[in-house]
Parts: C-alpha cells; structure tokens; sequence
C-alpha cells in the first residue's frame, strides 16, 4: 500500500455520565487494540470528579486521552461536542457501556480507505460475555456480512449510535445530532437513526463492516424493560420529525416499523412468550409518544 493509501487517522470519543468502571474498561480496550486510534476523546457530563481523575490518571498511556467537561445533559449534545474536539478527518463513536473489540479502529479505518466516498461506517453491536441469569442482551445487530447502503432504507438495519464513524470532511464539524433526540433529551432515542437516516437522504453512502465489532453490556430486566419503551419512542420521535420537515419516506419507514414490532408481537403471542409480548407493547406504546413528541418538536429548530 502507497504512502497516499494509507488508511486514515481515527479519534474515538466516548460521552459517559456516572460510569468511571465502565469507561476504564472501554479505554483499556482501545488502547490494547491492534491499530491505536489518533486520540481518545471522553467527553463527561458527570457531576463527580471520578472520570477527570481516571483521564489524568491515564497520563501515560500510549494513546492521548482527551477530557472534556459538559454541563449539559443529553448523548447528541455530549457526541456533538466530542465531534467538534476531534482532530482526525475519521470521528468514531462508542458508548461507555460497550468494548471495542482488538480490530475495531482498524476495520473502520480500512472501510474508510476502501470506500473513499462514504460518509459514515457502522458495524455489529454483539453482547459482552456470556450468557447469565437475569442479564439480557439490548440493542444487539449480529449480522456480521459487510453491506452497502444507499437511498431509502429502514435506519435499524443501518447501524447504531454505539459503532459509528463518519468523514469530518462530509458531515461536518460539530452539530451532526440533532438535540430534540437522544438519551437525556425528551426524545429519548433515535439520534442515531436520525444521523444516518440524513447522511443517506443527502445522497451519500454508509458502508456496514462486519468485522467492525462491539460487545454491549447486558441489561437487567428492569433496565431492559425501561429501554423498550423509550427504544420505540425514539423511532417515533424521528419519524414525526422527519415529516415535519416534509421526508415522505417517514411513512413508509413507520410502517416497515410498525410491521417488524407486529410480527415480533404476534411470534410472542403465539410462542406464549410473556415477556416478549410486554416488551414489543412497550416499544408500539413509545413510538405512538413518540411520534406526537416529534411532530410538535418538529417545529422547532433542531440545534
């Protein structure tokens, strides 16, 4: 490979709140990856003191870690600030709940270089460690075939906040999340979606590369169920946003979902699978709240 060809630089930022243990173990493993990133952005809303001292504790780490303190609340605000620190024409995102796995920065950064006109690069999202009673596994994507998208697809298929990178160079320096959604904003969810949904309606392209993995933290159930509902409202919440700004695929895209959440519910149903059956009312009754949150908070402006 010419010197020209060389895959690009990658900075990782990481928003966390309250979650020190968790961030270590996240750092740990990028820096003990085969390809280091260019730097390690964590961007804290905490109120303590504990992820400054980590950071500054971490001064002599072979990677620099970057700390920058956020007052606000919200993952889009915390993800908008860490992409306006970056300095490296690759900006990837991970959650501090979540472990890169050893190739992770490598194959995003060899996506990158293969595909020099996509603006972002997604990958599976798998659960970490083994299976354990009473922990149960969120937001997973297992597929792990590489895939090109383009145009007018359903944004879950896509990929997810929690492993993604985008191309400074096409989306921008810093205000790519919308504030209206996200964890911590009244739409709960779905800034990912929303992200990815625009990059494709802007004409450009997103690479999913399987060999691009993260293992996610299992959920107790209380947690998981609490997740469903503000899941579903996420997508809700995009989509009444995305109508008011006059996307028509919005429609289309809320029946593909209501569809998919149809059929999870009723294979529950019929497999006589409680759980399941609560969890998918959940995610219908979050996107319904949703969908009305994001048509009025689709009049206001967006950041």
């Amino acid at each position: 490979m010419s010197e020209s060809a060389q895959p690009p630089a990658v900075s990782v930022v990481i928003p966390t709140l309250g979650r020190p243990e968790a961030l270590r173990r996240c750092v740990t493993e990028l820096i003990a990856g085969d390809r280091s990133p260019a730097e390690i952005v964590v961007v804290d809303q905490s109120s303590g003191t504990a992820t400054r001292e980590l950071v500054a504790g971490a001064g002599g780490a072979p990677v620099p870690l970057v700390h920058v303190a956020d007052e606000r609340r919200g993952l889009s605000a915390a993800r908008n600030l860490g992409l306006s620190r970056a300095v490296s024409p690759i900006v990837a995102f991970i959650d501090d709940d979540c472990v890169p796995t050893r190739r992770w920065v490598t194959a995003i950064a060899d996506a990158f270089s293969a595909w020099p006109a996509v603006a972002c690069v997604t990958g599976p999202v798998l659960p970490l460690g083994e299976e354990q009673s009473g922990r149960y596994a969120v937001s997973s994507r297992t597929n792990t075939v590489g895939q090109a998208f383009n145009g007018d697809v359903a944004p879950w298929l896509v990929g997810t906040g929690g492993n993604m990178a985008v191309r400074r160079e096409i989306v921008g320096g810093g205000a790519l999340f919308d504030l209206r959604l996200g964890s911590g904003s009244a739409g709960r969810a779905g800034e990912d979606i929303d992200v990815l949904r625009r990059i494709l309606r802007s004409g450009h392209g997103i690479r999913y590369c399987g060999d691009a993995v993260v293992l996610h933290e299992r959920q107790s159930l209380r947690r998981r169920l609490r997740s469903r509902f503000g899941y579903g409202h996420g997508v809700g919440s995009a989509g009444g946003i995305w109508l008011r700004r006059g996307d028509r695929y919005a429609i289309r895209m809320l029946a593909q979902w209501l569809k998919l959440r149809g059929a999870i519910a009723l294979g529950a149903l019929r497999g006589r699978r409680p759980r399941g059956c609560l969890e998918e009312a959940l995610i219908l009754a979050g996107t319904a709240r949703g969908l009305v949150y994001g048509a009025v908070a689709g009049r206001r402006a967006a950041r």
